[in-house]
């Protein structure tokens, strides 16, 4: 995967993520139900009030995410490409000659 693949990915899914506010256990108070407005990440529905908290979120818990998919997908891709590449060379057969990557 080249470095800018990378980069918009994981962009990507960081953008999801929002320090905000959302409302815990639905419906509001406003609504006529038990719930409240907090602050957090609503993606999540993750309860935090200070940005350094949001910023550990983010590292602590989307990025490990964000990167075990796009190592999920990676590998898959490298296992397709090197079957591909057996077939090709007229060794057909099931060998899988990819380890896996870490």
């Amino acid at each position: 995967m080249l470095k800018s693949e990378l980069y918009r990915e994981l962009r990507t899914e960081l953008h999801r993520h929002d320090f905000s506010t959302f409302v815990d256990e639905p419906p509001s108070i406003a609504q006529g139900g038990q719930g409240v407005v907090v602050t957090g990440c609503p993606t999540c529905r993750k309860k935090f009030g200070t940005m350094p908290r949001f910023l550990d979120h983010l590292t602590d818990d989307v990025l490990p995410a964000a990167l075990g998919q796009l190592r999920g997908s990676v590998n898959g891709m490298v296992r397709r490409r090197t079957l591909e590449v057996v077939k090709c060379g007229g060794k057909e057969g099931s060998h899988e000659t990819t380890s896996a990557r870490h």
